[in-house]
């Protein structure tokens, strides 16, 4: 499962008919020493993730613990398990140019090359894996590949869909394709050659995955969304990423784990109706910060969103006008304390924005405590650069 985030960012931050709805990056958390994430993946055991890296595959425990776990230091854009435990990948090599398709038989620590796909080497920004035939695998380089025997020999399908951001073959059927694009969501029941939407709504989907005969999709504006392959109505599981929106989302062990474009890793132990942060975010337990996240979760999250992810992500003219995230992927971290205090104090001029001041319900205690909180939502990097410094750090 992989997205090419750089071009998430990039349909995003374009301005359109509803202004300019603009995906930063993150700057810390589980990711602050790794940089680049491309994909995430299942590991071998039910408490790890894979992390495909611009420096190498990395493993993450259930503690939050990030470890290199290839000797290679690839980097690895497209990255898929196959059914019999098998990891497939793609991207480019140390020294430059493609990879073309790699295969591991040691969940990720060494590589032998498979093939060069079709008039390769390719550089699969989107790979995935048949789950029903594990010879079937697709690709995107220079349009829509397919190979049918376990990547060995590869041929053109056809154009892939326009702004693509993400690919997944059914889970029932190894000529089923969906797409998450631009446009929205998309389905193919003939190997990619033709394409149909597979949900109305006109708004980026953003991502797509299908397994036991179920389909699970993102898409702005209406959510993370269920449907049954053999053709029942979707079904609004959640929707509190904010700003931010999945790009990748694996199964681990009995839970799920959801990657945000923000570099954001969440976990689901109810099949992805609630998801709270990945074990190990944060260790912040102070009394100080405990205080500071009941009085945010009480007062502020309705506007700034489930751990500061900022107001939920809309396809129409509200985008221009969405309360921001607090977390480090947007700005507060460009603040000291003392001016976050004052504006949640005092507010924002008239005409400024849509915060007003709450010096009338809390004081200044208070207001520290939830600044202490929101701290916690930032990664090192954020908390080292903060306020005037974060110049010198961009």
């Amino acid at each position: 499962m992989v997205q090419h985030f750089d071009h998430i960012k990039h349909v995003f931050s374009m301005v359109v008919f509803l202004g300019a709805l603009t995906v930063t990056s993150a700057w810390g958390g589980l990711f602050d020493k790794v940089g680049h994430v491309h994909a995430i993946e299942t590991g071998r055991s039910p408490d790890e993730l894979l992390v495909g890296a611009h420096d190498g595959l990395y493993r993450l425990n259930a503690a939050g613990a990030l470890e290199r776990l290839s000797e290679s230091k690839h980097d690895f854009m497209g990255l898929a398990r196959g059914s019999r435990g098998e990891l497939y990948a793609s991207g480019h090599p140390e020294e430059g140019g493609n990879l073309g398709l790699l295969r591991s038989e040691d969940n990720g620590r060494t590589w032998r090359k498979l093939s060069d796909g079709y008039e390769g080497p390719a550089d699969f920004h989107q790979l995935t894996v048949s789950p029903s035939s594990s010879q079937v695998l697709y690709g995107v380089h220079h349009g829509l590949q397919r190979s049918a025997d376990g990547g060995i020999n590869w041929q053109r399908i056809g154009d892939a869909p326009d702004k693509l951001f993400h690919l997944a073959v059914s889970s029932v059927n190894p000529d089923r394709l969906y797409a998450a694009t631009r446009q929205g969501l998309l389905r193919s029941d003939d190997q990619g050659k033709n394409w149909l939407p597979a949900h109305s709504a006109k708004a980026p989907a953003t991502y797509v995955g299908s397994k036991g005969g179920r389909v699970t999709t993102f898409i702005v504006g209406q959510g993370l969304l269920a449907a049954d392959e053999s053709g029942s109505d979707w079904q609004v599981l959640a929707n509190p990423f904010g700003s931010q929106v999945p790009v990748d989302m694996v199964a681990v062990g009995d839970k799920l784990a959801v990657l945000t474009n923000a570099l954001k890793l969440l976990e689901s132990g109810d099949g992805g109706r609630s998801w709270q942060a990945w074990a190990g975010s944060s260790t912040n337990t102070s009394d100080a910060t405990k205080s500071g996240k009941e009085l945010f979760e009480t007062n502020c999250q309705v506007c700034h969103g489930y751990l500061g992810m900022g107001e939920t992500l809309v396809w129409d003219e509200r985008a221009n006008s969405l309360a921001p995230a607090l977390d480090d992927s947007a700005h507060a971290w460009h603040h000291t304390d003392e001016q976050l205090v004052s504006t949640i104090l005092n507010g924002l001029p008239q005409g400024s924005g849509r915060m007003v001041a709450w010096k009338e319900k809390l004081n200044p205690e208070q207001v520290q405590d939830i600044v202490a909180f929101l701290k916690t939502l930032w990664g090192p990097r954020a908390l080292e650069c903060q306020g005037p410094k974060h110049m010198s750090c961009m």
